[in-house]
């Protein structure tokens, strides 16, 4: 589950990380809770934020890291939704009526917003979520 505050991945026992977690804390939750490390670990060069780490999993999740701690999250699969259960793949309708009074604004990525903590991109056609942001990002991805 994704939200302005805390990254929340299970079930019953949910793994529970919030901003400016430490990374190496954060990696070993995340990946435990995944099932399998990362698929990629870098770092984003050029980012208006500064210098960004990054790891991204099969399910979409990539966890950003500024200065060795968790600076935010991003996620670019259905398998992660927010607290009011928009994912990707939500349509704009749905993202509408769970964020209420919702704004958009376009940019050179694509038709941004914000929602709670929480933002995101549409799709081309602005129909549906194509991103979820938490925190720093770097919008080179």
């Amino acid at each position: 589950m994704l939200d302005g505050e805390v990254l929340q991945l299970g079930g019953s026992s949910p793994t529970i990380m919030a901003i400016g977690a430490p990374k190496a804390e954060a990696l070993a939750a995340v990946t435990a809770a995944v099932g399998a490390g990362p698929a990629e670990a870098a770092a984003y060069e050029g980012c208006g934020a500064g210098a960004i780490d990054y790891a991204s999993y099969a399910n979409g999740l990539i966890l950003l890291f500024q200065d060795g701690a968790l600076a935010g999250w991003q996620s670019t699969k259905a398998d992660l939704s927010s607290r009011t259960g928009i994912h990707v793949g939500s349509t704009k309708a749905e993202l509408d009526a769970a964020y209420p009074g919702l704004t958009y604004e376009d940019n050179t990525i694509g038709s941004a917003f914000m929602a709670g903590g929480m933002g995101g991109y549409l799709d081309e056609a602005k129909a549906k979520v194509e991103r979820l942001n938490v925190g720093v990002t770097c919008d080179m991805t």
